[in-house]
């Protein structure tokens, strides 16, 4: 039961990046647009993690956003992107790892993921107990945006997990940010999956909900597999983990 295990491997996405010229993780950016034209800034400088093959840059710098720097671990898939849009001058692609992210502090206004955190939990099985080895990697990751947001700055995150589980991640105060979240679907009238889409905003009070540690869990455990595999035509595979 570790198929899904291939999502966390470099190897994996490579070879999937070459054979594959685009595809669009949980909604697209016509079903963000109105959420996120409320929290980015067109002036902002804008990172997006694990930009992978989506249009999700491409069709914000269409829309006016044109300082996004754009990074995946794949350096199939940027050089792939930057070929993509290289009309847009202003936009960076770089290779790197959203574990090991390597800016200045302050550097950003808005930073930007859309599922790639989910990727990092499908080792991961059971939603109560995440392992100490997932909480101590997402903090890193964490940790490490808080910081290179500048002061009103936003990390938005695009997510098939639940507030119930997934804003207890976010909500510790040595992010210093705030945590609010809404649902989101493809349309009022799509029988599809809602997702959550979550906006912490450097500065700002966190809810002393988040003083205390959850109520239902320690995350004391250790990670002991993937979550349920899935086939290769169904890379919805984050909606078979409820993280």
């Amino acid at each position: 039961m570790r198929e899904n295990c291939k999502y966390f491997d470099v190897g994996y996405w490579n070879s999937r990046y070459e054979a594959e010229a685009s595809y669009e993780w949980l909604v697209d950016y016509q079903t963000l647009k109105e959420h996120l034209n409320g929290l980015m800034s067109r002036d902002g400088n804008i990172l997006v993690l694990g930009c992978g093959n989506s249009s999700l840059s491409e069709d914000l710098y269409n829309d006016g956003y044109k300082r996004i720097t754009n990074v995946d671990y794949s350096p199939v898939v940027i050089e792939s992107m930057r070929s993509r849009s290289a009309a847009a001058s202003s936009m960076a692609w770089l290779v790197g790892d959203v574990r090991d992210l390597d800016f200045r502090p302050s550097e950003f206004d808005t930073v930007l993921e859309k599922a790639t955190l989910d990727s990092l939990l499908v080792r991961e099985t059971d939603p109560w107990h995440l392992s100490a080895e997932a909480s101590s990697l997402l903090h890193r990751v964490l940790h490490k945006v808080s910081e290179i947001l500048r002061p009103g700055g936003r990390l938005i995150s695009v997510s098939f997990a639940q507030p119930h589980f997934r804003s207890w991640v976010y909500g510790k105060p040595e992010y210093r940010w705030s945590v609010e979240w809404r649902s989101v679907s493809p349309s009022p009238s799509s029988d599809a999956f809602a997702y959550h889409l979550y906006w912490m905003t450097k500065g700002e009070t966190l809810s002393s909900k988040f003083s205390s540690p959850p109520p239902w869990t320690r995350e004391d455990r250790t990670s002991d597999g993937c979550a349920t595999p899935v086939s290769d035509d169904e890379d919805d595979f984050l909606t078979r983990i409820s993280l």
